[in-house]
């Protein structure tokens, strides 16, 4: 079994590599020159309500670093010092939720083709509904699904959804958002599902815009889950209320015009039989 397990593991390892060369081939293969940046240096975006979940079956399994680090941070922000061509680079700050300073760090990339460290907090501004966006040379690129008002911003906002299945080993559910004028990551929240022969592993991160400068665009944000009526128009039950308050006024008001009508009054007895 253990060698089955092992042969296993070096197979699905082999099938992600093969993967990821092929979203690289198909990332390498996006014509460039065509991006417009929408960002200037003096720019920031700062990101919180951060979120990060790990769990394995295997004894003896490790965290991730970068999981644990997701988990300790309070928030971080952005801060572009340098835009030339399609090439931004960016200073880090933050803070973890212990109070101390987040290590000051420098991530810099094409906006374009995703080469770099810059990933996916910022990508090109002005897209649309399938046009191509790199998410860095680990997550490959994917067309954009649709551009949507996101409503913690009430902004045009483009969207990314992808759910990656691999049968019998590997699930992955990717969701961002980015707005339309600037680029700038809204929102993102990724998934994975790992499971070869008895070993689990899975992993989650999440994370929201919860400020910026003001020059990148005008107006507040709302905190996430408090998006306005944008958000609950999405949701199911929101309607399922809607319907049963229509069906209970709509009664109600039959039960009243029912009692409001005039019944008429019954006939008299007969009158009792002579005597």
């Amino acid at each position: 079994m253990i060698g089955v397990f092992e042969d296993k593991k070096c197979e699905v390892k082999v099938f992600f590599f093969v993967t990821m060369a092929a979203l690289l081939v198909s990332m390498m293969l996006i014509p460039a020159g065509n991006a417009t940046v929408g960002v200037k240096a003096g720019d920031w975006a700062k990101y919180g309500n951060i979120s990060a979940s790990w769990s394995s079956n295997e004894t003896g399994a490790t965290e991730p670093s970068y999981i644990t680090e997701l988990k300790n941070t309070a928030w971080f922000t952005l801060t572009v010092q340098s835009v030339t061509n399609n090439t931004v680079t960016v200073q880090e700050t933050g803070q973890y939720k212990n109070g101390t300073a987040v290590p000051t760090g420098t991530l810099s990339g094409d906006i374009e083709t995703g080469y770099g460290t810059i990933g996916f907090f910022i990508i090109p501004a002005n897209l649309g509904k399938g046009d191509i966006v790199s998410l860095g040379y680990l997550l490959g690129s994917y067309p954009i699904n649709d551009t949507v008002t996101y409503s913690r911003t009430n902004r045009p906002t483009n969207l990314v959804q992808y759910y990656l299945l691999i049968p019998e080993y590997m699930t992955a559910d990717l969701s961002f958002y980015w707005d339309k004028a600037t680029g700038i990551l809204c929102e993102l929240s990724i998934s994975v599902s790992l499971s070869i022969e008895n070993y689990t592993e899975s992993s989650s991160e999440q994370m929201f815009l919860i400020d910026k400068s003001d020059n990148l665009w005008s107006g507040a944000i709302a905190p996430p889950g408090a998006g306005g009526l944008g958000d609950i128009l999405g949701q199911w039950w929101f309607w399922v209320i809607i319907a049963v308050v229509i069906v209970g006024a709509v009664g109600g008001v039959v039960v009243v015009k029912m009692r409001a009508k005039k019944v008429p009054p019954p006939p008299p007895p007969p009158p009792p039989p002579p005597v």
